[in-house]
């Protein structure tokens, strides 16, 4: 039934991990159920696309990214084919500009810095995940 799910309402994120999934070459695949978690040799951050776990070098060990992830995991499953522009598009700009910008903003003005779970889509994730 699940992968059903995948292949209809998850239909967007689940082609956009296969085409990366071509692209990147794990150094390890391991599976929990459902989900491929593959185990990277990059260190720019974590990717969850659909079923598929894209987690960079130092988070090879960490359980709460890979519970973080699995709650983008379950985001992609609730909002289907929502999820890109709701999750997925914000999610990438808030850990590639956003979480540094505000940081960079709030330190002129002497205000503390922004947690970069405290976005939206990073909250939730954490909560579905069993994270919070």
């Amino acid at each position: 039934m699940i992968y059903l799910l995948l292949f209809t309402w998850c239909l967007p994120q689940t082609l956009l991990a296969y085409i990366i999934r071509v692209f990147v070459k794990p150094v390890k695949v391991e599976k929990q159920g459902v989900i491929n978690i593959y185990k990277v040799d990059w260190n720019t951050g974590s990717l969850s696309m659909s079923n598929k776990i894209f987690l960079c070098r130092s988070h090879w060990e960490n359980e709460k990214v890979l519970m973080h992830e699995i709650g983008h995991f379950k985001q992609s499953l609730i909002l289907g084919w929502f999820f890109l522009l709701v999750i997925g598009l914000p999610s990438l700009m808030w850990a590639r500009w956003g979480h540094d910008m505000a940081n960079k903003h709030r330190e002129k003005k002497g205000l503390p810095k922004v947690d970069y779970c405290s976005f939206y889509t990073e909250k939730w994730a954490n909560k579905l995940g069993g994270v919070e």
